[in-house]
């Protein structure tokens, strides 16, 4: 049978296990920490997260009638969803002509890709990086947001060969 393509799920704080934020989604966004609001972010820091998927969909509309309903009900809490949901761009495809402009738009903007370090700066860095520990629970979110995935051929045989050359 095949699973169904959306969902909505339910954020709760760790300490109380109160429902803090509810979401609509598809694919790994349940734990995605990224695109959320201050507000989430606050809690998420003081109070630590689970999560929680509610109820499958085969249909966005669905879904979002759903989220609006839960959002409605769980106001009384408190949570920090600032709209009252039904809202997003799920499944959106952009034209050429978007595309075109996104592109252009991005041109110039490579952040720190192509950026010279000085040796100060790559030391710094490789001391921290030796210096952090990854607990248990991070190596649990980041094993379950692999979970999945998975490497074309071409992939496998450059990693192969990167270690065979170590």
């Amino acid at each position: 049978m095949e699973k169904k393509k959306y969902y909505v799920y339910v954020h709760f704080r760790k300490d109380t296990m109160m429902p803090f934020y509810v979401g609509k989604g598809t694919g790994k966004r349940v734990g995605v920490r990224s695109r959320r609001s201050p507000h989430w972010h606050n809690i998420v820091a003081k109070h630590g997260y689970e999560r929680d998927i509610v109820k499958y969909f085969d249909k966005s509309v669905d879904a979002y009638s759903y989220e609006i309903s839960l959002i409605a009900s769980l106001r009384k809490y408190g949570i920090v969803n600032v709209s009252d949901g039904g809202e997003g761009g799920s499944g959106y495809v952009y034209t050429d002509e978007d595309r075109a402009k996104m592109s252009l738009a991005m041109r110039g903007n490579s952040n720190a890709k192509g950026c010279v370090r000085s040796a100060e700066h790559i030391e710094k860095i490789k001391n921290i990086a030796k210096t952090r520990v990854i607990t248990s629970q991070t190596r649990q979110l980041m094993r379950e947001a692999k979970l999945g995935t998975h490497r074309s051929e071409a992939v496998k045989a450059k990693i192969s060969a990167t270690l065979k050359a170590k």
